[in-house]
């Protein structure tokens, strides 16, 4: 139980770092030494509480990169690595990645371009 505990414990001071995705969390946990079925465990009570989701993730992130201006497919390059699935790196971009999203960042950023012209 102890040893439970002490995994719990790191897992949940690595994402007040920063959020991670399941396939990161059971990584860092793995390579820390924990035995995988308590990685499983932990892992599991995470996402019971709310604490961990890949979408939740890939949600953050692509949103972070959309205010940046990065592509769809850097966001899902930066996903895949991170071991998130396909079907939720796709519904992660359509949360994100809306048209009419896309088209009022593209005319503030020809805005922008147009205002810096001599």
């Amino acid at each position: 139980m102890e040893k439970s505990k002490d995994a719990r414990n790191y897992a949940l001071r690595l994402l007040r770092v920063r959020p991670r995705s399941e396939a990161e969390l059971r990584r860092r946990l793995r390579e820390k030494g924990y035995p995988a079925d308590q990685v499983d465990q932990v892992v599991e009570e995470l996402k019971r509480a709310g604490l961990l989701s890949d979408l939740e993730f890939a949600v953050a992130l692509a949103e972070g990169k959309f205010r940046r201006l990065y592509a769809p497919r850097v966001v899902v390059m930066e996903l895949r690595r991170k071991g998130v699935s396909d079907p939720v790196i796709q519904e992660a971009l359509g949360a994100v990645y809306r048209p009419e999203r896309v088209f009022q960042a593209a005319v503030e950023k020809a805005r922008v371009l147009r205002a810096r012209e001599p």
